[in-house]
């Protein structure tokens, strides 16, 4: 995900993307648990990922 992407986005929707990339972490860390996860460095990706979006909500509350 790329800051630009984001830009584009309201609070609302970087919200639901936010509870939508915490749930995928949560099943990459199961998988990753149960030894089924070929790649973990998708975990990683996917924690930055989050830090991207919880700093554009924080931008946009900044804003006003």
């Amino acid at each position: 995900m790329k800051k630009l992407d984001l830009k584009d986005k309201g609070k609302k929707e970087m919200e639901n993307l936010l509870k939508k990339s915490e749930k995928e972490l949560l099943d990459l860390k199961f998988q990753n648990s149960m030894g089924n996860l070929k790649d973990p460095h998708k975990i990683t990706m996917k924690r930055k990922e989050i830090a991207k979006i919880y700093t554009a909500v924080r931008i946009e509350d900044l804003k006003k």
